[in-house]
């Protein structure tokens, strides 16, 4: 009876997720259980099964995928029930860096103190920005980075041993080249001068809009030990968000938006 009373199941990523989004819009979603995902890969094929699940008239209640934006954006597309929701900012922790709700909190849990509203937003801004060198390093080496050794799956399946030796050699040996032709001197300094370049090109970027594109997961661990907080980063987050569902505040709005177009089909039925 308890499984057949709910309307639908909202799939999120990680901890997070299931213990905010209850605290944050409880009246929205009593009639859903929540349940964590796994990996993001495996989740989207689970996806694709379980669309083709619904068009042989098997799935009957509403499943709602809930993503992390992660800078990875999905190419799933929601079907009438099995919707899928991608936030639009990093991740759900992205919606609550609000320095009203925070600053009070933070005077009642902090053990170095914020002299302001404005201290506290330049802090956030600074410690997100600590993060953009990291970005810089990663895209740039992501087009550097030598070919990969390892078996394509596709490639293998179905190959006898000696047409998958063959391939895999030839692999392994074209690596071997590349790697050999390079020189580390010129190597470094062209990796530098592409790093140096990339942030030019995105700082301004990251300076208008950091607070959807830094990590907010780390950014709220980075703060945590910044400022000394006394209390776990898990229960700072609930605090913040039990407020900003208090305040209404525009975050929150937007978060609650989000949700109702991933659900609204149940609405209009009842």
């Amino acid at each position: 009876m308890d499984v057949l009373s709910w309307q639908g199941t909202i799939f999120v990523e990680g901890e997070d997720n299931i213990e905010l989004l209850p605290l944050g819009f409880p009246e929205l979603l009593s009639s859903f259980q929540i349940k964590e995902l796994g990996g993001r890969a495996e989740i989207e094929k689970d996806v694709r099964r379980l669309q083709e699940a619904e068009k042989r008239g098997e799935i009957q209640r509403l499943n709602v995928f809930v993503f992390d934006h992660d800078k990875k954006p999905t190419n799933l597309v929601s079907t009438p029930l099995v919707r899928i929701l991608q936030w639009d900012r990093y991740s759900i922790e992205s919606y609550l860096l609000d320095e009203n709700i925070l600053y009070p909190l933070l005077k009642q849990y902090a053990n170095i103190a914020v002299e302001s509203q404005g201290s506290l937003r330049n802090l956030l801004k600074e410690l997100a920005m600590e993060q953009l060198s990291d970005e810089v390093v990663s895209k740039v080496y992501e087009k550097l980075e030598p070919e990969n050794c390892g078996p394509r799956r596709k490639e293998v399946i179905g190959k006898s041993y000696v047409e998958c030796s063959s391939l895999l050699v030839e692999r392994i040996i074209r690596v071997k080249e590349s790697v050999q032709s390079i020189e580390s001197i010129s190597w470094m300094q062209d990796f530098i001068t592409k790093c140096k370049n990339l942030e030019q090109e995105i700082r301004h970027e990251w300076n208008m809009n950091w607070r959807t594109l830094c990590n907010s997961k780390r950014l709220f661990t980075d703060l945590q030990a910044r400022q000394k907080i006394k209390v776990s980063v898990s229960f700072l987050k609930c605090e913040i968000m039990k407020d900003m569902r208090r305040e209404k505040t525009t975050d929150w709005s937007h978060m609650e938006n989000l949700l109702i177009q991933s659900i609204k089909q149940i609405h209009e039925t009842n």
